[in-house]
C-alpha cells in the first residue's frame, strides 16, 4: 500500500521510483558494510579508512527531519558521491559513485513521501543474511508491480534463470560472468544454486566462494542488479558499467577466464560492426556477438549457457558462419527449445538455450524439447517451470543416453542442412 501511494503521487515514473528505492537500500547496506569492516579492523587491531565520512552514513542521517533530508539528498550527499569517481580501485566507492544520479532523485520526492520511504526501510530487519534476503524478496515484489515493457529488457524470467543455472551447474570456487547482467537475475540465481549445493569452501559469512562478475550498459539496470546481488549475499560483486562487446579479451573483469558464462542478450539489437574487428565472425546482430564474447571469456573447458531467439539458429549469412565455427572450433553440447510464452508479457518470440563448452570440435549435440516440462500461463502471464522439472531437464541434458524428450544429433547431419541448429527431430520421417 505504501508503494502504491508513492507511485501515484510521485513526480517520478514507477521505473525511476524502483531505481530510487534501490539506491536508498544500497546506502543502508554501505553503512552496514562499513560498520562491519570497522568492527573487524578493531578486533584485528588494524586501521580501516571508511569510504564515506561518518556524517554521510545511514546511521547519521536517516532520522533527520524530512525537510532537512530533501536538502541532504538534493545537494550534500550527491556531491560527496560524485567526488568518489577517482576511487576506481575501491569497489564500494565505485558503486556509490554510480548510484549518485538515483540518490539525487530522492531529493525530488515530497518531504512526506521521503519520510515514509526512509521509515519503511528503517523498520526492515537488516542485521543477518536472512534479514537481507527477506528484504530482497520485498524489493523483487516492488519490482514486479512496477514492471513495464522497457524493464522487461533487463529481466530474465525466474523459470528461465533457474534452467540456465541448472544446465551450467556452478560450484563453490567457480568464476561466473554475465556480460549483460541487467537486474542480475542469472547471477543471483547462480549464487543461490552454488550456496545450496556447497558443502565446503565457505566464506566467513557462510556463503560459498563463488566469484560473481558482470558488465551492464544501462545505469538503472546496473543499480538494481547491484542491490539485488548485495541483498542476496554477494558482498563484493565484480560488476562494471559499460559495453562488454567493446572490450578486448585483455580488458575484461577476469583475465584468467571464467568457469561459467550465463547470458540472456538483448534480442533484435543491431550493432555497428565498425570497431568489432576482434570478433572472428563480424555481424551486426548483438546476439551473435555476445555468443562470441562469451566464448572468449571462458577458460579452457569452461561452459557458456545463453538464451537465443530462434532466428539465430537458422538464418544464413554471418549467423550461418558463426554456427559452423561453433561446431568446428568448440563443443556445442546442447540446444534446448523453449515454449512460446516464456517471456510474456514482454514478447511472444520463441527462444532456445544454447550450451557451449570451450573445447572442440563438436562430436554430438543433445537436443531437448522443453515444452512438455512447462506449465502454460493464462493470458499474458508467462509459462512457468517447477523446480522438479528444472532438475528433470538437467538430467535430460546430462544423461549419457537421450530420454523421452531429447535426442542426439551429429555435426555432419547439421552440415547437410546448412548448419541449421533448430531443435527439431531430423531422425524421423514425415511419413
Amino acid at each position: 500500500k505504501l508503494f502504491s501511494r508513492l507511485w501515484n503521487k510521485s513526480p517520478l515514473p514507477s521505473s525511476k521510483m524502483v531505481v530510487t528505492l534501490a539506491a536508498l537500500i544500497y546506502l543502508r547496506w554501505a553503512d552496514f558494510h562499513e560498520a562491519e569492516q570497522e568492527a573487524i579492523a578493531a578486533f584485528d587491531d588494524t586501521d580501516y579508512r571508511p569510504v564515506l565520512p561518518s556524517s554521510l552514513h545511514w546511521r547519521s542521517w536517516h532520522l533527520l527531519p524530512p525537510d532537512d533530508l530533501r536538502t541532504f539528498f538534493s545537494d550534500r550527499l550527491p556531491q560527496a558521491l560524485d567526488q568518489l569517481k577517482n576511487s576506481r580501485y575501491i569497489l564500494l566507492a565505485t558503486h556509490l559513485h554510480r548510484i549518485a544520479p538515483a540518490v539525487t532523485n530522492l531529493g525530488r520526492l515530497s518531504s512526506r513521501a521521503l519520510d515514509s520511504l526512509i521509515h519503511w526501510l528503517a523498520d526492515q530487519p537488516f542485521e543477518t543474511p536472512r534479514d537481507r534476503r527477506v528484504l530482497l524478496d520485498s524489493f523483487d515484489a516492488v519490482l514486479d508491480k512496477a514492471r513495464d515493457k522497457h524493464a522487461g529488457e533487463y529481466r530474465t524470467p525466474v523459470a528461465v534463470a533457474q534452467l540456465l543455472v541448472e544446465l551450467a551447474a556452478p560450484s563453490a570456487g567457480d568464476r561466473v560472468y554475465d556480460p549483460c547482467f541487467g537486474s542480475a537475475g542469472l547471477l543471483t540465481t547462480a549464487f543461490d544454486y552454488a550456496r545450496g549445493k556447497a558443502t565446503e569452501q565457505f566464506s566467513r559469512n557462510g556463503s560459498p566462494a563463488l566469484l560473481i562478475s558482470g558488465v551492464e550498459i544501462n545505469l538503472e539496470a546496473y543499480i538494481i542488479g547491484l542491490v539485488r546481488l548485495t541483498l542476496a549475499g554477494v558482498d563484493d560483486p565484480q560488476i562494471e558499467l559499460g559495453n562488454s562487446l567493446e572490450r578486448m579479451p585483455s580488458n575484461t573483469p577476469q583475465r584468467d577466464g571464467f568457469d561459467v558464462v550465463l547470458a540472456n542478450p538483448p534480442w533484435g539489437m543491431r550493432v555497428d560492426p565498425v570497431g568489432m574487428d576482434h570478433f572472428p565472425v563480424r555481424t551486426s546482430d548483438a546476439t551473435g556477438l555476445f555468443i562470441q564474447h562469451a566464448l572468449a571469456q571462458l577458460r579452457a573447458n569452461g561452459r557458456a549457457v545463453i538464451v537465443v531467439p530462434q532466428g539465430v539458429l537458422f538464418r544464413g549469412g554471418p549467423e550461418q558462419r558463426l554456427r559452423r565455427m561453433l561446431l568446428e572450433q568448440h563443443t556445442v553440447e546442447a540446444l534446448i527449445s523453449l515454449p512460446q510464452g516464456v517471456f510474456l508479457p514482454y514478447t511472444g518470440i520463441q527462444a532456445s538455450v544454447l550450451v557451449l563448452r570451450r573445447s572442440g570440435p563438436t562430436k554430438s549435440i543433445r537436443m531437448i524439447d522443453a515444452e512438455p516440462f512447462f506449465e502454460k500461463g493464462k493470458g499474458s502471464k508467462p509459462a512457468t517451470l517447477t523446480q522438479s522439472h528444472v532438475e528433470e531437464l538437467g538430467r535430460e541434458f546430462r544423461n549419457s543416453k537421450p530420454g523421452k524428450y531429447s535426442w542426439d544429433v551429429d555435426p555432419d547431419t547439421l552440415a547437410d542442412v546448412e548448419w541449421d541448429f533448430t531443435p527439431k527431430r531430423r531422425d524421423q520421417s514425415g511419413l
